[in-house]
């Protein structure tokens, strides 16, 4: 489980924020209450969800990709048997 902690110091005032009620900085010091615990297990949760939906996508993409590559290396081999003159197996059976 991580946490954000943010150094005071850090923190830029001069440009206001909107409050959040779902993430709580906690400094080091500060214990943390039955609902922060609640909050803190929904956002792992969807964090989790979210990364499974992210790597789907990852392999998706992964997959569009070979395709791609295919269609392009196939696309290659037939302007290469155009350029050369040569019927295509399936025109040779038809004749």
């Amino acid at each position: 489980m991580q946490e954000l902690r943010v150094n005071p110091e850090t923190l830029d005032d001069s440009v206001p924020k909107p409050q959040n009620a779902v993430l709580k900085i906690v400094s080091a010091n500060e214990p943390r209450s039955q609902r922060d615990i609640e909050l803190i297990t929904r956002l792992q949760a969807e964090i989790s969800l979210l990364q499974e939906e992210l790597e789907r996508s990852r392999n998706e993409v992964k997959r569009y990709d070979m395709l791609l590559r295919n269609t392009k290396q196939r696309e290659h081999e037939l302007r290469a048997e155009l350029a050369s003159g040569r019927k295509r197996p399936q025109e040779k059976l038809q004749e």
